[in-house]
């Protein structure tokens, strides 16, 4: 077992950061594989992408659950449990702006390049209008969207910038019900609720208790539950990681907290009841490394190279994919491999990233937090 003093730096658990690495480079070739050939290549030009579907399990959901995980543990490093108003309010705004410090500097630069290189050089069917470039800088395009419907009575819709985008809007909405709950009092009700989101996900037409639902009265509360939530199925991979933290909190005070068990069964009832038989064992097989990692029991991960990618993972994902098709089909068009290709538009994602975490995300961090966060004053 690594000793968590050398495992840890500046709140960060390096296996996870290893993870989070691998977890954007399969969210890489996943798009540059299976995704590229469904958007751009035709059925008798051969697909050879199709043996890669299977990343598509990884990447995001990997995510999704060290966020569950990672994200409390931000908050609770940011505020005293048991803390009054005045306490929980400059806690939350210390999480609020170092969130903020966090993803929308390096975001900002991401998608004005997306936008710009989309516009200038081409992609079909995935450029945006300056408008929907305007809303996607908020993060919440389609938040923004569906409240200028609702205004107008006409469907407004803002497609993303890059259609990875779509969830960092999730995981916006996982930190406001974070930080709402922890402003309430309530950081303890955190799974609860995101167990009560899942119930309702499995209430919905497509989910594993959709009869209930039927049964009460018919379909009007079952399309309601469409709109409820943070995205399909995003909530119990949250969920797994909310779980994750709590048992390795539960290890480190010397008590046992009874409801992971049952909340870790709900989350495998879910996904084993909506999802087909590999999708479900990678589900577990995401779960176990990621609860061995945060345990500090994959040791082997902790190297320069997986670090490395780890730390610059976030700049690959908002970056690889509308420029790498491009760069792709340039290179194709002029005669590449398709292998040569593939490599070469991951080498420029890789670059690109490099430039984007030393360059924006790190320096934008440390400046914003500099600014508005003031040091925290303990009690001698």
């Amino acid at each position: 077992m690594i000793p968590p003093a050398r495992s840890e730096q500046d709140g960060r658990i390096a296996e996870l950061d290893a993870i989070r690495g691998l977890a954007s480079l399969s969210v890489v070739l996943f798009h540059f594989t299976f995704r590229y050939d469904r958007l751009f290549t035709t059925e008798d030009g051969g697909q050879v992408g199709a043996g890669w579907e299977w990343l598509r399990a990884f990447g995001v959901p990997v995510f999704f659950i060290i966020s569950g995980l990672m994200i409390p543990r931000a908050l609770d490093r940011s505020m005293d449990a048991g803390a009054g108003w005045s306490e929980r309010r400059a806690g939350v705004w210390r999480f609020v702006v170092g969130r903020f410090a966090r993803l929308y500097p390096a975001f900002w630069c991401a998608a004005g390049l997306t936008f710009a290189t989309v516009a200038a050089l081409g992609l079909h069917g995935r450029g945006v209008t300056p408008a929907a470039a305007a809303a996607n800088l908020t993060m919440m395009p389609q938040a923004l969207g569906a409240a200028a419907t609702a205004v107008t009575g006409e469907r407004v819709r803002f497609p993303y910038i890059d259609g990875v985008y779509w969830s960092l809007e999730v995981e916006l909405k996982f930190y406001a019900l974070v930080g709402a709950l922890a402003l309430a009092g309530l950081r303890r009700w955190l799974h609860w609720s995101l167990a009560l989101l899942v119930v309702i996900d499995m209430l919905r037409p497509e989910g594993v208790l959709r009869g209930a639902v039927v049964f009460v009265d018919g379909r009007g509360v079952a399309r309601s539950l469409q709109h409820v939530g943070l995205a399909r199925g995003a909530q119990v991979y949250f969920l797994t990681g909310v779980l994750i933290h709590e048992q390795r909190r539960a290890r480190a005070a010397g008590r046992a907290r009874w409801w992971i068990a049952p909340l870790m069964a709900l989350c495998l009832v879910k996904i084993f009841s909506e999802r087909d038989g590999p999708a479900a064992a990678v589900y577990v097989f995401n779960t176990c490394v990621i609860w061995a990692a945060a345990n500090y029991h994959l040791r082997p991960l902790v190297n320069p190279a997986l670090l490395f990618l780890g730390t610059i993972s976030y700049g690959m994902f908002l970056l690889h994919q509308n420029i790498g098709y491009i760069v792709m089909g340039r290179l194709l068009g002029a005669g590449w491999s398709r292998v040569g290709a593939t490599m070469a538009a991951i080498a420029i994602a890789a670059a690109l990233a490099t430039a984007l975490t030393f360059g924006v995300e790190h320096p934008c961090r440390r400046a914003i937090r500099g600014r508005f966060i003031r040091p925290r004053v303990r009690p001698a």
